[in-house]
């Protein structure tokens, strides 16, 4: 997945992947979406895979029960923080202990998460000199998709410890490399569901990509 350049992306062995599985689902009536099925598997597994092709292990962070997650990764993370301070809490939790120099961020509602989301973040984040990266979709930061280096685990620990919750806040004001997700040619890989109508709409999507889904593209 790394270019020819000496140091020009991130390898995938040098990431850990994280699912944001942690939210309380409330657009899904307090349902755990990570559960939700799209072609017979939950959005959970769908990404997790995803994940696990593209990282060297993946973890899972979660605030709910761990045991039905433990068999779609290799470590469950509960919060650091146990009053719900929001997934800059998950990612922080994560941060601090992942052995690997990077973390690779995506959350549980993206079942058509880009194969090349790691090393593209990471090329921009190298070329850029930044230790985290994230996409921009043409209108907005898409700050939930985040290659963040284990370098800013303090600084993110110390914001979660003051009460910072807003993910996109924070990591704009870390002034990130971004991806322009238009010219990666990802098209609808960042679409999520959070909730039916958005649902039924991966599923139209997924039927009209066909064998191209299945092959991850």
């Amino acid at each position: 997945m790394c270019g020819s350049g000496a140091g020009s992306c991130v390898a995938a062995t040098d990431m850990t992947g994280l699912v944001l599985a942690g939210g309380q689902s409330r657009r899904w009536g307090g349902i755990d979406k990570s559960w939700v099925r799209l072609t017979g598997r939950p959005l959970v597994q769908h990404v997790s895979e995803r994940l696990a092709a593209q990282s060297a292990a993946v973890w899972i962070s979660t605030n709910r029960d761990p045991a039905p997650f433990l068999a779609l990764a290799d470590a469950v993370l509960a919060d650091d923080w146990l009053d719900g301070r929001g997934p800059l809490a998950g990612i922080a939790t994560a941060l601090r202990r992942i052995p690997t120099p990077w973390l690779l961020v995506a959350p549980v509602d993206s079942p058509l998460l880009p194969l090349n989301l790691g090393s593209q973040l990471g090329i921009a984040a190298l070329r850029e000199g930044r230790l985290l990266a994230t996409v921009d979709d043409g209108e907005y930061l898409q700050p939930a998709f985040l290659l963040i280096h284990r370098d800013l685990a303090g600084a993110l620990v110390h914001a979660v410890d003051q009460g910072v919750r807003r993910l996109g806040a924070w990591v704009q004001a870390q002034h990130p490399a971004r991806v322009d997700a238009r010219a990666a040619a990802w098209g609808d890989q960042l679409r999520g569901a959070n909730n039916g109508a958005e649902l039924d709409a991966l599923r139209a999507l997924i039927g009209e990509l066909g064998d191209d889904f299945d092959g991850g593209r």
